[in-house]
């Protein structure tokens, strides 16, 4: 189902942009590990998250459903724009003059628009009863505060890294709160949106406990 798919989401889906990138470039040697991390999950992490939020095809060959599935993820702004970022990148082609204004403007909305929507979300719609909903805002809490940072460094020490600055960044990048694009995504399809608001504005009062205690580990 697409909420099952917005809860994953908002589960897995980490605020690295705008709060894990600024704390990761004060730390020598975390940026280069931190960064490629973002583009890994840019590309295949959100293009899958993609598929399973959008509708599903529920007519037609298997096929045709299949094919569906796989390329909806491709129509979305978010995911087409990371392409066409790739695409350039790799042209070599430089910003320059007005084009490199206009897009950097543009870069810098792009958070302060995000915390916009959700606040307005927050302030203009009631939200279901608490015990409603306090389980699945818990579970998204627990999976993406502790057990993903569990999972992403039990893997990383069976993969032999044993580098403290590149399992350092790793953890910053598994232990940011959920991303305010989590909400975005969810209000663009109309589902799970309370939900997702709620998770964000939880996991980040979690996110001060957990960024200072990576901080103090591998700072």
């Amino acid at each position: 189902k697409q909420e099952a798919g917005a809860h994953a989401l908002t589960s897995t889906l980490g605020n690295a942009v705008f709060l894990g990138l600024p704390i990761a470039l004060t730390i020598e040697g975390w940026a280069k590990p931190f960064v490629s991390a973002m583009l890994i999950e840019g590309t295949l992490i959100i293009a899958i998250l993609m598929a399973l939020i959008s509708p599903r095809k529920q007519d037609g060959h298997a096929l045709s459903r299949t094919a569906n599935f796989i390329f909806t993820p491709l129509k979305n702004p978010l995911v087409f724009g990371m392409i066409l970022g790739f695409a350039y990148s790799a042209s070599g082609v430089p910003f320059t003059g007005p084009v490199r204004t206009f897009f950097d403007l543009l870069g810098r909305a792009a958070g302060p628009t995000a915390l916009f929507s959700l606040g307005l979300f927050l302030a203009t719609h009631q939200f279901p009863a608490f015990k409603n909903v306090a389980g699945r805002i818990s579970l998204i809490a627990v999976t993406k505060m502790g057990v993903l940072p569990v999972v992403a460094l039990t893997t990383a020490h069976f993969l032999g890294v044993t580098d403290p600055t590149y399992r350092g960044a790793l953890t910053l990048f598994v232990a940011v709160p959920s991303g305010v694009g989590c909400f975005v995504l969810a209000s663009q399809y109309k589902v799970y949106e309370s939900e997702t608001a709620a998770a964000v504005l939880l996991t980040t009062l979690l996110s001060v406990l957990t960024i200072s205690t990576v901080l103090v580990a591998f700072g």
